[in-house]
């Protein structure tokens, strides 16, 4: 058992190599440990990133989680991981048969679009709410799409745009805000870490969550990973939340009740590292019971495929050091078999039970 958060590093797998009983898809990814390391069914809904340097930034990309791991009584380190990029859509949403985050980004893109052609094309600066917009929050991520959609065209070197009210101006930055941004997630320092089992930072990795259930008898059991990628929402298996699971259904575990951000140790109310030249410690961990859940409509339990689902969290996370959205994949990442990914969560034990802390 390990008593600090780790990782561990995981490669590609090719299908022949992948000792599974399911035909994989197009939609999922075998990737093995390149150590000791494996993943157990506790591990479900955990992540799988790969790690690349945007300019001079370290950021970790979600590209899978968990699906499907191997038997902890058996000595395999594979697993089958249902491919996020796969449901991406232009890196603002999770998509397929109306399985899109909040109402939509695409309902909120047509609406915008409506608007737009009620309005008349006219230079930018006869548009005081959208000047006033740019000045304000020029470089906010919302700020972008909404201008993007809102451009008509250049004229005379001067930008004409379709002036929109207040209002309108006011409700899609709102829900904006709900969805992924690409600004500020997936934060990591490489430099500083430590691998192979040693110590590392209690803010490792602080978009993994765990999810908590509660069955009939108000027994409350741990049972899946999520991962955060907005302020309303964490990303999971949807065999973690779908009411026909055997556990689920069987009301082994019971149905996910809440999801708790920010955790290393579950045994104490506030983690903390002890170093010679002082103390560091993590803020106490923040739960959000569940609003809702949208598992993926096309999701078959046999074989796992499309097996992903979306929790929407009752209130907005506050994001800290120790709770951060992890990065969607956009469409120019590419996926390099030869490559290390890394796998994280709360490993599974030689027992295949829970351990108590965050490790890889």
């Amino acid at each position: 058992m390990n008593d600090v958060k780790q990782k561990a590093k995981f490669g590609h797998k090719k299908k022949n190599e992948c000792f599974v009983s399911i035909n994989l898809t197009e939609n999922q990814l075998c990737a093995g440990s390149t150590a000791n390391a494996k993943t157990c069914p506790g591990d479900s809904g955990g992540p799988l990133m790969k790690i690349s340097t945007i300019g001079e930034v370290d950021r970790a990309f979600l590209i899978g989680v968990v699906s499907l791991g191997t038997d902890c009584n058996r000595n395999l380190q594979i697993a089958v991981f249902t491919k996020i990029s796969a449901y991406i859509s232009r890196n603002i949403g999770i998509h397929g048969s109306n399985f899109v985050v909040v109402l939509g980004f695409n309902s909120i893109r047509s609406n915008a679009a409506t608007l737009s052609t009620e309005n008349k094309c006219i230079p930018l600066e006869d548009c005081p709410q959208v000047v006033d917009l740019i000045d304000t929050k020029g470089t906010h991520f919302g700020t972008k799409n909404l201008l993007r959609m809102l451009h008509c065209r250049n004229r005379d070197r001067q930008a004409y745009i379709k002036c929109v009210s207040q209002s309108k101006i006011t409700e899609y930055l709102e829900k904006a805000e709900l969805l992924p941004s690409p600004e500020g997630c997936g934060l990591v320092d490489l430099h500083e870490k430590i691998s192979g089992g040693e110590a590392t930072d209690l803010d490792e990795y602080p978009w993994i969550a765990l999810l908590k259930y509660r069955n009939q008898a108000g027994k409350i059991n741990y049972g899946c990973h999520a991962n955060l990628i907005s302020k309303k929402y964490v990303v999971t298996a949807a065999h973690c939340v779908d009411r026909s699971s055997p556990s689920i259904k069987e009301e082994l575990i019971g149905n996910v009740y809440s999801v708790i951000l920010g955790e290393y140790d579950i045994r104490n109310v506030t983690d903390c590292i002890y170093h010679a030249y002082g103390d560091d410690c993590a803020d106490e961990v923040k739960e959000f019971l569940v609003q809702s859940y949208k598992v993926h409509p096309e999701y078959v339990a046999s074989s796992k495929v499309n097996d992903i689902a979306l929790v929407r969290l009752q209130g907005e996370v506050e994001f800290s050091d120790f709770i951060k959205p992890v990065c969607l994949p956009p469409n120019a990442l590419r996926l390099n078999h030869s490559e290390t990914w890394w796998v994280g969560g709360w490993g599974e034990t030689a027992d295949c039970k829970l351990d108590y802390r965050l490790q890889f």
